[in-house]
């Protein structure tokens, strides 16, 4: 049996010990850094990606599945919530909605304005963040903090995977961490996201003091939340295969 065949057997296994039909492909590969001992996510919210040393055997890598299978089940979904970014999607770029339209082979958005992008939205996107991106998250944590009446922090980029933004405490004062993906969400989920890190200035953890101070400001805080855990950080990675 050749490596291949061994792998895409051990990716089937893996499948049918998740059982669950919104899974829809299972990618096995092995991971160089010795010190690692496995690694497992949900990308595109249906895909299971499994990264494994030489060590595990077969059985092992599946033992593993099984042990966090409430993991993967939890962060399944019926349909991928990142676009592709092709003909006829609808994105969000700095907060505004647009459709992806196409003439010919260049591309535009086409929205309260008509942005031209070229051959390659993912790499015209790519460029417009990297250039504008800390200055569109910068300028909007100063107007959020105006309305949760707490002094505007610094902001920084992040190049995490798995989480949208963070407040820290800096010997400067505190600082939120963005992922630059945040500025392809709704504006909804952005107000929300933003809500919710400065709130952490005044409140250190997800208590009840914390949770009243989010309600405060957006008082269907619970929805929003809900739907920003379908957007995972870690797809548009992959997606964009870019990081800062």
């Amino acid at each position: 049996m050749t490596e291949d065949m061994r792998l895409e057997r051990l990716a089937a296994q893996c499948a049918e010990a998740v059982g669950h039909p919104y899974l829809r492909e299972v990618r096995i590969g092995q991971l160089e850094d010795f010190r690692t001992r496995y690694t497992m996510r949900v990308a595109f919210n249906t895909v299971l990606i499994v990264g494994v040393p030489d060590r595990f055997t077969d059985e092992e890598t599946l033992n593993m599945v099984r042990t966090h299978r409430r993991y993967v089940v939890n962060r399944l979904r019926p349909k991928p919530v990142v676009p592709s970014y092709e003909e006829g999607d609808d994105i969000y770029l700095f907060g505004k909605e647009y459709k992806v339209v196409r003439t010919g082979d260049n591309y535009a958005l086409v929205g309260e304005q008509r942005i031209e992008c070229g051959k390659d939205v993912k790499k015209f996107l790519s460029d417009v963040l990297y250039t504008h991106g800390k200055t569109f998250l910068s300028d909007y944590t100063r107007s959020m903090a105006a309305v949760c009446h707490v002094k505007c922090p610094s902001v920084a980029l992040s190049n995490a995977k798995s989480y949208w933004g963070c407040c820290r405490r800096e010997h400067s004062g505190f600082m939120i961490f963005y992922r630059m993906w945040a500025c392809l969400l709704p504006e909804r989920l952005l107000r929300y996201l933003t809500v919710h890190e400065l709130c952490h200035i005044k409140h250190h953890n997800h208590g009840c003091a914390f949770w009243a101070s989010v309600r405060r400001v957006l008082p269907d805080y619970e929805e929003s939340n809900k739907l920003l855990g379908d957007y995972a950080a870690e797809d548009f990675c992959t997606l964009f295969n870019r990081f800062w």
